[in-house]
């Protein structure tokens, strides 16, 4: 039990950071955030790692008025996201089968 929630949490930590700094790297990106500032420069350099996937998978457009959307991130945090209900529904079938083998014992045992 301690197991699968230590892996449970580590999981959901590690993706909820993923999502976050994609997300972040949209919004600034949208916004046209200066990207010499150095949180600006820190959220795009560990995003790029992320994005190498995606790199150059959909083109990078600019709205009338100067926003930047940058599809491929988009579909990167979509990606992330099943990739993270996925790990989790595994997390949860791998301790759902050990949980109830572990039932099977006591009931047999008792």
């Amino acid at each position: 039990m301690f197991i699968y929630k230590s892996l449970s949490l580590l999981a959901n930590f590690i993706f909820n950071f993923i999502g976050l700094i994609l997300l972040l790297r949209i919004g600034l990106r949208f916004l046209g955030a200066n990207e010499a500032a150095p949180f600006v420069d820190w959220i795009y350099d560990t995003s790029d790692p992320l994005l190498n996937p995606f790199r150059e998978m959909f083109t990078t457009e600019r709205t009338p008025e100067g926003f930047v959307i940058e599809i491929s991130s988009l579909f990167a945090l979509l990606t992330y996201m099943f990739l993270a209900f996925f790990a989790q529904e595994i997390l949860d079938n791998i301790h759902a089968f050990f949980d109830q083998k572990n039932k099977k014992k006591e009931v047999q045992s008792a």
